[in-house]
């Protein structure tokens, strides 16, 4: 099949594209990298349609995160909503048979949460816009909802103090962590998220799902896996003043993996050795 990436330059653009590539013949885009320059801000000519001719299936990986300020808060919205939605026409002119967004499970997120800002509003309007507009143009649809995406060091800028754990442990060097609650965490692998994606291509399954793994795991957990993987025996403790680490996790949702007959494989332990053979610890 003929594959678009939007957003193949993304931290999961990068380890899916060469996944993709062994049996399908995959066009990345991007703002800065990629075989063709493709902005979800800008305006979609004749030139991109004659290019993208005969694409079969598009998947949008391009987002923006930052919400720091009202400049910041406005590229977000127009690149992840009216961006989505220029892919949702894209995919309406070239008749695409299947069009992919990556959402994030942060979308169902209360605004009474410390997770709640301008990038899950941002990704919620997405997802209605895009559900709406390939419901009204007939196009098959299918919205992942990962959660916190790890594996190599393309991730860390998305998950700073998960490697920064990562980092103390390798060193041998005690991890504080604030407060006082051993915060819930869920964390996929970009290995099984990877599969995941290409099994939901080769199945044509269509919907709105959560992809998360489908264990919760705890702070303390994680370091213990961090030390373990590096073969160190550092110490990790909670500082007792801070303000607590509030939870950050997500009701399980198997129906995805149902569908595809596939569950997510790698544990936190195996992800763990799996980042430090990366660095030279065989």
């Amino acid at each position: 099949m003929k594959i678009l990436v939007i957003g193949g330059n993304s931290s999961l653009g990068k380890s899916l594209v060469p996944v993709l590539s062994k049996y399908n013949k995959v066009i990345t885009t991007g703002r800065t990298e990629g075989d063709f320059y493709f902005s979800l801000t800008g305006k979609i000519g004749e030139i991109v349609l004659e290019y993208f001719n005969g694409i079969d299936i598009i998947i949008n990986l391009a987002g923006a995160f930052k919400t720091d300020t009202e400049y910041d808060i406005r590229e977000t919205e127009e690149i992840n909503v009216l961006g989505t939605l220029r892919v949702c026409w894209l995919a309406k002119e070239l008749k695409a048979k299947h069009l992919i967004l990556i959402s994030t499970t942060h979308v169902d997120t209360p605004s009474t949460s410390d997770y709640y800002n301008a990038y899950t509003i941002s990704k919620k309007h997405a997802e209605e816009i895009a559900t709406y507009y390939c419901k009204c143009n007939y196009i098959p649809l299918t919205i992942l909802r990962p959660s916190q995406i790890y594996g190599t060091e393309a991730f860390r800028k998305h998950q700073k103090s998960f490697y920064t754990i990562i980092d103390m442990a390798e060193w041998g060097k005690s991890i504080v962590l604030r407060g006082t609650n051993d915060a819930l965490r869920n964390f996929i692998h970009i290995d099984d998220l990877t599969t995941i994606i290409e099994l939901v291509i080769s199945t044509e399954t269509t919907g709105t799902y959560m992809c998360a793994y489908p264990t919760n795991i705890t702070l303390t957990h994680i370091c213990k896996a961090a030390y373990n993987a590096f073969r160190q025996k550092g110490l990790f403790c909670f500082d007792g003043y801070s303000d607590d680490i509030p939870s950050n996790v997500f009701s399980n949702d198997n129906s995805l993996y149902d569908k595809i007959n596939f569950f997510p494989q790698i544990s936190i332990e195996q992800g763990m050795r799996m980042i430090a053979k990366q660095r030279g610890i065989k």
